[in-house]
């Protein structure tokens, strides 16, 4: 899928045409994805369907330039979310959602219902990347354990083997 033919899309009504999304800009900060980048990069421009994002992007627009939004909450928010591939993401829920949030915290939007200390929790607990490291450092942690319970045993063998000689 190429991002530019997703770009058509992407011209908001907003105003004095403050939603415009210029092709220029959008290509040069598209430029640097992979394959899986731009794929990511269609579901999150897929978000332009829902009228809250439109909304909330178009007040975004009234006060910060477009092409730090375009470079911020999408081609940089598919660029730093490597992990979730499209595949990861049509198999987990949680991966969605955290993607999600991360869209909602680059536009500077919130979860209806949510403060902002809970929201940072619920992102924190759902950051998959931290989970994968997390589960990397616990699984050397119980190799490290597993290699000085072999010690161990061997030390304690040694010992019944100089005993039983005595």
């Amino acid at each position: 899928m190429s991002c530019r033919s997703s770009t058509s899309d992407w011209v908001v009504p907003v105003g004095q045409g403050a939603g415009k999304i210029l092709q220029t800009p959008f290509d040069r900060s598209a430029a640097g994805l992979d394959p899986e980048g731009h794929r990511r990069l269609a579901v999150i421009v897929a978000l332009f369907d829902l009228e809250p994002v439109r909304a909330a992007l178009a007040q975004l627009a009234a006060n910060w330039p477009v092409h730090q939004i375009v470079s911020s909450a999408f081609t940089g928010l598919a660029q730093e979310t490597g992990l979730l591939t499209i595949e990861v993401l049509c198999q987990s829920e949680p991966r969605v959602e955290e993607l999600a949030r991360r869209f909602l915290a680059a536009i500077r939007a919130g979860v209806q219902g949510e403060n902002a200390d809970e929201s940072k929790r619920r992102a924190t607990g759902l950051d998959y990347a931290r989970l994968l490291s997390e589960a990397d450092k616990a699984r050397d942690a119980a190799k490290d354990r597993a290699e000085r319970l072999r010690q161990l045993q061997e030390q304690q063998e040694q010992r019944r083997g100089q005993r039983r000689r005595l």
